[in-house]
């Protein structure tokens, strides 16, 4: 499970096997990168306290992560980690119908090939405030999946964008709303100097002041850009994801733009949407018509490739060398 080239093969001593037991939790590593693949289960019969000293010094978790039916209300004893690195296994939080809070506000990185949460009655949130990003080997598919009943719960910007904004090949189904955001000067409800990150819709007229977009790295919502005089996206040079969360909006809308000739975002890496239409250009420039990898590409940043985005002037790729 674990690869050979990972440094920490040298230190022995920092690897635990197996089931963590009230015989063995003595000897879990001191280390603060630990090679280990974590199975709390309803079997799990050491304590949430006996865990939190046993755990207290790992702040890197080389191996995998599974949280199923356990019966514990917290798992605040991984409130150390700052980073899991995984190998063949991803993290797996499932039907844990006791647990209140994951506790893990610290995590700022996820390197794995899945997440899966689901069936967990109780939980309102995901509580990784800290989290900036999940990623894996490029040639591998990224499966993420993010359910739950709970009316009330919720995922905050920078989670939504961690989670919803992973490389192609992915699979991603975030299928929970927003937090109500704590605005301050970096997220911003409109546009606004000093903006960093923009929740809710933004639109973009004839007369929008596009220095306001310099500096934009995410919009947590639905961008329409229509009626411009844009040639091209350079004023979006930070812009790296547009993620939104409802079902019935488009993402990206760009339309009514007649000087349009390179509509492509610098730094973009990802588009989501839980809608049907994710991407939409319609009435543009028609030199857009011109170039078949110009759909393709918009098709890679999209939530799963699917087949029908985006669409120009109502078509998909797949019949966009019968309108050119």
């Amino acid at each position: 499970m674990f690869s050979n080239h990972n440094p920490i093969f040298s230190e022995p001593e920092c690897r635990f096997k197996g089931l963590i037991t009230p015989q063995n939790i003595s000897t879990f590593p001191t280390c603060s990168r630990v090679c280990a693949y974590l199975i709390f289960t309803k079997d799990t019969e050491v304590t949430e306290d006996q865990l939190t000293v046993a755990l207290k010094n790992m702040k890197i978790l080389i191996g995998g992560l599974m949280i199923f039916g356990v019966p514990f209300t917290h798992t605040k004893f991984l409130e150390p980690l700052e980073e899991i690195e995984c190998d063949d296994v991803g993290i797996s939080i499932v039907n844990n119908a006791e647990l209140t809070d994951l506790g893990m506000i610290n995590l700022k990185s996820i390197d794995c090939p899945g997440f899966r949460f689901s069936g967990n009655e109780l939980l309102t949130g995901l509580s990784m405030p800290s989290l900036k990003n999940m990623s894996y080997n490029e040639s591998v598919l990224i499966e993420t999946l993010i359910v739950s009943a709970l009316p009330k719960f919720c995922l905050n910007p920078n989670e939504a964008r961690a989670f919803a904004g992973v490389r192609y090949p992915s699979f991603v189904q975030v299928l929970v709303p927003f937090c109500e955001p704590k605005y301050n000067e970096k997220l911003c409800k409109t546009p606004a100097e000093g903006c960093v990150e923009l929740f809710g819709k933004v639109y973009i007229g004839p007369d929008f002041n596009m220095n306001l977009m310099k500096n934009i790295e995410a919009i947590h919502g639905n961008l329409i850009i229509n009626g411009t005089s844009l040639t091209n996206f350079d004023d979006f040079e930070n812009l790296q994801c547009i993620v939104s969360l409802e079902f019935t909006k488009t993402t990206l809308r760009i339309e009514n733009n007649l000087n349009l000739v390179n509509p492509w975002f610098p730094k973009v890496q990802k588009i989501y949407s839980n809608g049907k239409e994710e991407i939409v250009f319609n009435k543009n420039a028609p030199e857009l018509l011109l170039d078949p990898s110009l759909c393709y590409d918009y098709q890679l940043l999209s939530s799963e490739m699917k087949e029908d985005v985006p669409k120009f002037n109502g078509e998909t790729c797949g019949k966009k060398m019968d309108w050119i």
